[in-house]
């Protein structure tokens, strides 16, 4: 702002007075940019004084959010440290010049930039450490302001539950912490708990850093698994990229089956924190295949004696049990030439005469002391089934119509059920 100075005992040339170079202390005031206002001035220089300082106050409000504070006490000298500190001369200032406050820095190599105090100390001067936005101070004449809003029981208050105010955001790993009750979580922050994270090489320890599923790769066997950040209740999956051990641990790391597991390539499992102090449990184990971690499967042998009550039974072992039907056929005759309606481990039918066919077997039994059970079916005939026990082998079983004590009367349809050992 320039201004020309009328005479009168007022000085010539521009009028350059920040607000920043007013005194507390009244007395102190005794021009106001260059005019004087000490006792016994002229009286002109009180209306030229006060519009003056009117215009400073108008300039000074135009950019309210930022001031120059200096010492808080008229003209301070603010020199260049190094690209993230300056200091204050001769004045103890830290309580202004406090962590957190926002500033701005000015100056011809240095530009216009922004940041934050870090730190503040006192020691003949008031050195003040900033963390810049971007950008860093350089070794010239400096120029530089604090923010209107103070970082510490300011105008605004911290926001809470119940009230509005300015909130500062939590890191990701004050999310995963969990511990803050201040800070506001981003959605980045949020993200850090599931998403997809880095995969994890296997090693003796691996640690789960931030987000919510993992590869694991490698076939190091492992025997401790710890959150980066822990947390009573963390999980996390892991899917393991190949096969290695996860090593059980009562304490540290509790497998499902209270045994070691040999990891497939596809396999994943859930891993929680029990108590936030590294206290590991794996409560769900998947095999890509979809077998149950832990669980014994039954064999032909566990089948046959038919005592077992803790092992799985698959699909292919259950015709080993005893009370299972190892064979059986519905048998149609259609003029005279009997065939397969269903059947399960019967291969084949053969016609060998009116009235008696053989029911060959796919799988053979281990010996002829099978039991067979069978009814005819046409409806209209008084047949009776027979079975020919000088024809009941392995691989195959004959069978006859009869009529009273006459065998192969004629033909029927039939069904037959086979039970025995294989």
């Amino acid at each position: 702002m320039r201004r020309d100075r009328p005479s009168g005992g007022n000085l010539q040339g521009p009028i350059v007075m920040p607000v920043k170079d007013f005194s507390t202390t009244a007395g102190s005031n005794t021009a106001i940019s260059g005019i004087n206002i000490a006792e016994s001035c002229p009286a002109g220089n009180l209306n030229n004084a006060l519009r003056q300082a009117l215009a400073d106050i108008r300039a000074y409000a135009n950019s309210a959010e930022w001031f120059e504070y200096g010492d808080g006490e008229g003209t301070a000298s603010i020199n260049y440290a190094s690209g993230s500190s300056f200091t204050i001369a001769g004045a103890d200032v830290t309580a202004a010049w406090h962590v957190g406050r926002r500033i701005k820095a000015s100056g011809s190599a240095t530009g216009t930039i922004y940041g934050v105090i870090a730190s503040s100390s006192f020691a003949t001067n008031t050195t003040v450490n900033v963390t810049w936005d971007t950008g860093a101070l350089q070794n010239e004449s400096l120029t530089v302001w604090l923010g209107i809003l103070s970082a510490s029981n300011g105008a605004v208050p911290p926001a809470s539950a119940t009230a509005k105010g300015t909130v500062e955001l939590a890191t990701t790993a004050e999310t995963l912490a969990g511990t803050d009750a201040t800070r506001a979580v981003t959605p980045d922050g949020l993200a850090a708990l599931w998403e997809k994270g880095a995969d994890i090489a296997s090693a003796a320890t691996i640690s789960i850093g931030e987000g919510g599923c993992f590869h694991v790769t490698g076939s190091t066997t492992i025997t401790d698994i710890d959150f980066a950040t822990d947390k009573a209740g963390r999980t996390a999956w892991l899917i393991f990229d190949g096969a290695l051990t996860l090593t059980h641990h009562a304490t540290s790391l509790i497998l499902p089956t209270g045994a070691n597991i040999t990891t497939a390539a596809g396999d994943a499992c859930l891993v929680l924190s029990e108590d936030g102090s590294e206290t590991i449990r794996v409560p769900v184990y998947c095999r890509k295949d979809g077998t149950p971690v832990g669980a014994a499967i039954a064999t032909a042998s566990d089948m046959e004696s038919a005592s077992d009550t803790t092992k799985l039974v698959t699909a292919g072992r259950a015709q080993f049990h005893p009370g299972v039907a190892k064979a059986w056929a519905s048998v149609t005759l259609s003029g005279g030439t009997p065939s397969l309606a269903a059947s399960h481990n019967v291969s084949s039918v053969t016609d060998n005469a009116t009235g008696t066919t053989t029911v060959n077997f796919a799988t053979a039994f281990s010996t002829a002391t099978y039991a067979v059970a069978g009814i005819p079916e046409d409806a209209g005939t008084n047949f009776d089934l027979w079975g020919v026990s000088a024809n009941k082998a392995t691989s195959s079983y004959r069978v006859v119509t009869a009529g009273g004590s006459t065998e192969g009367v004629g033909d029927t349809s039939f069904c037959l059920v086979f039970f025995g050992d294989q």
